[in-house]
């Protein structure tokens, strides 16, 4: 699911360039939701309503060798209509970064969270989407990366993922680790040619006999056409080894692009690989296409369409796998006073292989407002 890359570790300004800047901000607000087909029926299913008042508090440090953020945010919501009871929700992350030396970056990062919705944001990327059900899910990343020249850099970066699912849903708890290096040689001053290994190890809790590792070989090429135009691109093997016996060699790979525009801005990413099927009990072979399109609307007043398409297949089970939809568009109004209107509609689907698909729309709506201190 989780692709090693390497950001170049800059060198690092003095002290005088960038001063040390640190701020707290907090956020207060209403929230409200509703689903067309909350239980994700293959027939015609009830409608559910959430509510929710929620609250968040952020600190953010910067500095010429350190950068630290932490954000927190929980709600009080309340369902009706979608089997979900009244609870609350919480996410929240932390973020760490350090230049040891002018050649030596070392990087921290955390992301939890507890709510019930139809996806979490990063398993809604991928390609997995869900009934409206409990998903916790907790991320865990520590890396660094180390210049040898102005050229060339190494990179190694170690990845935990963990996601648990509400016991009545039917989904199955699993986690992944993932590790790697990846060298980088900077060909041109916009360019950089690199060659990575992976090394991933999927476990599930109720199915230890399907448990599996799997090593990748990948060489990719990042670059910008021009100052608004970024390409990227991989491609290499992988070889997928079962518990229970049984390997599979396949080909990963990947291509991403990025177009700014100057009130706008336009991002294409495809991938192919393996990765966990979270909450099945199994490894599947994916394909992901995602577009995301965003513009400012007016001085306050921004917009924003996206789409994720997947495709899922169990390298051992043909009979298993499906295709999903997740169709998005969203607009934000922000003030200057701290107040911010967001409104957001989004159509799901999911065509299992051998059983009916099922679709839902939602539409959520957020008032908020937030103030920042030193």
């Amino acid at each position: 699911m989780v692709a090693l890359g390497v950001v170049l570790a800059p060198h690092v300004p003095s002290a005088a360039a960038q001063p040390s800047t640190s701020f707290w901000s907090a956020t207060a607000g209403v929230q409200g939701s509703w689903y067309d087909n909350p239980r994700n029926a293959t027939i015609e299913g009830q409608p559910g309503y959430v509510a929710g008042l929620g609250a968040g508090l952020g600190y953010t440090l910067d500095s010429p060798r350190t950068q630290f953020q932490f954000t927190a945010h929980a709600a009080a919501v309340a369902h009706e209509g979608t089997g979900a009871p009244t609870r609350v929700n919480y996410v929240g992350g932390l973020n760490f970064l350090r230049h040891a030396t002018p050649r030596l970056t070392l990087r921290l990062s955390e992301d939890v969270s507890s709510r019930y919705t139809s996806g979490s944001a990063y398993l809604a990327a991928d390609g997995l989407i869900y009934p409206v059900t409990l998903i916790r899910t907790n991320t865990l990343v520590a890396g660094l990366s180390y210049e040898f020249s102005k050229r060339t850099s190494l990179s190694v970066t170690a990845r935990h993922d963990w996601v648990g699912f509400d016991e009545t849903s039917g989904l199955k708890n699993g986690w992944q680790f993932q590790t790697g290096a990846s060298l980088d040689r900077r060909l041109t001053p916009t360019s950089t040619v690199s060659l990575s290994y992976s090394y991933r190890h999927s476990r599930y809790e109720t199915s230890p006999n399907l448990n599996t590792d799997t090593h990748s070989v990948t060489a990719g090429w990042a670059g910008k056409l021009n100052e608004r135009l970024t390409l990227s691109g991989s491609g290499g093997v992988s070889q997928i080894n079962r518990l229970d016996g049984g390997g599979k060699l396949g080909f990963v790979g990947g291509a991403a692009l990025t177009q700014q525009f100057q009130k706008s801005s336009f991002s294409f990413r495809y991938s192919h690989g393996y990765s966990q099927a979270f909450g099945y009990s199994r490894d599947r072979v994916h394909d992901t296409l995602g577009l995301d399109y965003s513009r400012r609307l007016g001085r306050n007043l921004g917009g924003s369409l996206a789409g994720v398409y997947g495709r899922s297949r169990d390298p051992y089970d043909p009979l298993w796998g499906g295709d999903t939809q997740n169709y998005s568009a969203g607009l934000q109004y922000s003030l200057p006073t701290g107040w911010t209107w967001r409104a957001n509609y989004a159509w799901l689907c999911r065509t299992p292989i051998n059983s009916p698909s099922w679709s839902t729309n939602e539409i959520h709506g957020a008032v908020s407002y937030g103030w920042q201190w030193r």
